[in-house]
């Protein structure tokens, strides 16, 4: 994926240096800023893997929130840069019973806790 093409966010961020059950992952996001001054705060690591691009590595996340909003995430470390994939505030299923809850992203459901 190029990275390129994406907008870039600022992001408040921890690297972990030691291991820490509270911090799961090795680069975990809190908080990120659009251009046009927008503020999430991050409620939920929904997904996350890593591909090796080059000599280095994309960190990709799905994240809600707190307002109950779904994004794609990407950390760059050959550019070592954030961008935003895609933006989610709508897309949520019930299964067919009417009890379960699931949001559809990149055609990935995920549950959602109501």
């Amino acid at each position: 994926m190029n990275a390129e093409n994406y907008p870039p966010i600022n992001v408040l961020n921890i690297f972990k240096a030691f291991p820490n059950e509270a911090l799961p992952y090795q680069i975990t996001p809190f908080q990120f800023t659009q251009q046009n001054g927008n503020t999430h705060q991050i409620a939920e690591i929904r997904h996350f893997h890593k591909d090796r691009v080059g000599k280095g590595f994309q960190f990709h996340y799905v994240v809600v929130t707190k307002e109950k909003s779904y994004f794609r995430l990407l950390f760059d470390t050959n550019t070592f840069s954030w961008r935003l994939i895609e933006e989610k505030t709508d897309g949520v299923l019930f299964d067919s019973s009417g009890t379960k809850v699931y949001f559809r992203f990149f055609n990935t459901f995920f549950p959602v806790k109501v």
